[in-house]
């Protein structure tokens, strides 16, 4: 329980599962992206210094990387949480990971007109 409320206990199977989904595709999904974008950016040096410029990119960045996220964690996670005994959890999101990581390190490194500094 948390702040006296259970969390997802009380919920059928298929109900917990949707709502793990749920809370994991928007909140966690935004906070995770936005993280790695803005990490992602600023190792590869488009966010230097904070100016209006570097913005756009992040916003473009940000917007790929939750609809490539969008494309495969949902579907994942709902399995995962669903179908997927407790023990086994850890190392299906991890396969499912390496290939979600390969995607978006291919989508993070396609160059965009508006990533090119003139």
């Amino acid at each position: 329980m948390i702040g006296g409320m259970s969390t997802f206990s009380d919920f059928s199977p298929l109900a917990k599962a949707l709502s793990l989904v749920l809370v994991n595709q928007t909140i966690g999904a935004l906070v995770i992206n936005a993280g790695f974008v803005l990490v992602f950016s600023r190792l590869s040096g488009l966010l230097l210094p904070p100016s209006n410029r570097a913005v756009q990119p992040f916003r473009t960045r940000l917007w790929t990387t939750l609809v490539t996220s969008w494309t495969v964690w949902p579907v994942a996670s709902f399995v995962n949480f669903y179908f997927v005994p407790v023990d086994y959890r850890v190392l299906y999101t991890s396969c499912i990971a390496a290939v979600y990581n390969f995607l978006l390190s291919y989508r993070m490194n396609k160059r965009n007109d508006d990533d090119k500094v003139n």
